[in-house]
């Protein structure tokens, strides 16, 4: 996919797609001086309280849920498919 084809309404129906098989993970904002860096906002995505552990869980179901799963998957994606409850099993 190239990045012309990245569109808003895109992005939002892949959120939809994906919305009941992911969690909704917090934004946390802290100051940076707390961390002994200029005071500048700072905000982390806690993607880490995944299911999986990371942000792969997202694309992962996408590529799951709008195309033909390949038969042999890189490790990581396919870690983030199997940490997950059985969603897909209605």
């Amino acid at each position: 996919m190239s990045i012309d084809q990245i569109t808003r309404d895109r992005i939002i129906a892949a959120h939809q797609l994906i919305r009941p098989h992911v969690r909704r993970t917090p934004i946390v904002e802290a100051d940076g001086a707390d961390f002994g860096l200029d005071p500048i906002h700072l905000a982390f995505k806690l993607e880490s309280l995944q299911h999986s552990g990371s942000f792969k869980a997202r694309g992962a179901f996408t590529n799951l849920l709008t195309r033909t799963v390949p038969a042999a998957a890189s490790s990581r994606p396919l870690e983030a498919i199997m940490a997950l409850p059985s969603p897909l099993q209605r």
